[in-house]
């Protein structure tokens, strides 16, 4: 066999014609599951489950429930209120935000949630945030969803020198 020839993979067919060669193949999803894949339903988005990592690694909650659920809860929706668009916007944001202990370290105990916000993000003050997807506003409800995010997040703070600045959050 010819090492140049075109072979298909799996699932794949591959026709030779006058003009080229046309390639086919399923269009069906992989089953691989994103981090943070948000899914827009009636009332509001579940997602995926997915890591904010700092010093520790933290699964992000809406209402304290895991947001790949736990063993009493099923994976919680986050609750989209047409109240929290910006005046005249037809957007609005789904974030992750993790706030720090009062000393800035990162600990078990730190608060990483998945909340819904007018703006994508802030990078100054004692909460960091980052989006996760943009939410599509038409006649008061929400329509589209467009995924930000399809990985797991490295969270880190900086402090700065004493009286210079404001400490800075950082996704990566």
């Amino acid at each position: 066999m010819d090492s140049n020839q075109i072979r298909p993979g799996p699932n794949t067919l591959i026709v030779e014609t006058p003009m080229g060669f046309a390639v086919g193949a399923p269009s069906n999803r992989g089953s691989f599951r994103h981090p943070f894949r948000g899914v827009l339903s009636k009332g509001g988005i579940r997602f995926s489950k997915g890591i904010v990592m700092g010093l520790f690694p933290h699964e992000p909650t809406i209402g304290r429930v895991p947001i790949s659920g736990d063993d009493q809860n099923a994976a919680p929706v986050l609750r989209l209120e047409a109240s929290v668009l910006a005046s005249g916007s037809f957007e609005s944001w789904a974030c992750v935000e993790v706030t720090p202990n009062a000393d800035g370290t990162d600990d078990a105990k730190t608060l990483v949630e998945v909340v819904h916000r007018s703006a994508p993000n802030f990078t100054t003050g004692p909460t960091g945030r980052h989006p996760l997807c943009l939410i599509i506003w038409k006649n008061g409800n929400p329509v589209r969803l467009f995924d930000i995010a399809y990985f797991n997040l490295r969270y880190f703070r900086t402090t700065p020198t004493a009286g210079h600045g404001l400490p800075r959050h950082l996704f990566f």
